[in-house]
């Protein structure tokens, strides 16, 4: 049965409050590992999942972008099990309030607080700094799918208006016959588009930073995230073909 209450989330970012870790939980299980005795779960902190059925890009990436570890009784079970209690957040509508969410999500964010349940039902609790740092060490936060998040984050960047497509960069990139310099080309336009793209993201992501509610390894602005996002092979070569298509004049 669904419950009651919204879940709460992180003001900064739209963040779900993580569940609060526990001891003696089982390992998280490694590739494709069966977990077969259930101890423990994965749950989706944006749910339900009726909510995503043919849901944009967007959406899609949000139920992706995190997921946590946690017991099995503490997240499906009768009250005060998580579920028996929460029906969910309030997901962000907007484009742009899916896009930060996106952000901090697979960023690694983890809020101040996070939810305890007790005999008595749930509780807000501050997480201590070794707590959190447990969480990113252990894996017990990750994505879950990166693929549907990457191209969001690509797509995302590609619709703003982040270069004069009538410039002279955009033309050399167009006209350029030498792979070697479309490839450098495509490079520094996708950095700035990276940049403008998450620049409103950026005081509050230094914001984090400073908190430490990002892990020590994070990037250090929101812009250079989404450009690491952009930076493995398979998603540079997405987003080159994303960039082209953007800034190609229509025939």
């Amino acid at each position: 049965m669904p419950g009651f209450l919204t879940t709460p989330v992180d003001i900064l970012t739209g963040v779900p409050l993580p569940l609060m870790p526990v001891e003696g939980l089982p390992p998280v299980p490694q590739d494709k590992q069966i977990n077969r005795e259930r101890v423990a779960d994965w749950h989706h902190p944006f749910h339900p999942r009726s909510q995503f059925l043919h849901a944009g890009a967007g959406m899609t990436a949000l139920r992706n972008s995190r997921v946590q570890w946690a017991y099995y009784e503490h997240h499906h079970d009768e009250f005060p099990g998580y579920h028996s209690i929460y029906r969910g957040p309030d997901l962000p509508e907007t484009e742009y309030e899916q896009f930060r969410t996106v952000v901090f999500a697979t960023a690694g964010y983890i809020p101040r607080k996070g939810l305890a349940f007790t005999e008595s039902g749930e509780r807000q609790v501050e997480l201590t700094e070794e707590q959190r740092a447990w969480l990113w060490k252990s894996g017990q936060i990750k994505i879950d799918k990166p693929i549907p998040v990457r191209d969001f984050l690509i797509d995302y960047t590609m619709s703003r208006n982040f270069v004069d497509t009538t410039g002279s960069i955009v033309d050399e990139l167009v006209n350029s016959t030498n792979s070697t310099h479309k490839e450098q080309l495509c490079n520094r336009l996708l950095r700035i588009a990276a940049y403008e793209a998450a620049a409103e993201l950026n005081t509050s992501y230094s914001h984090a930073k400073r908190a430490e509610l990002l892990p020590q390894n994070a990037a250090r602005c929101a812009g250079q995230f989404v450009m690491k996002v952009m930076a493995t092979d398979t998603a540079r070569k997405y987003a080159q073909r994303a960039l082209i298509e953007r800034v190609t004049p229509a025939a």
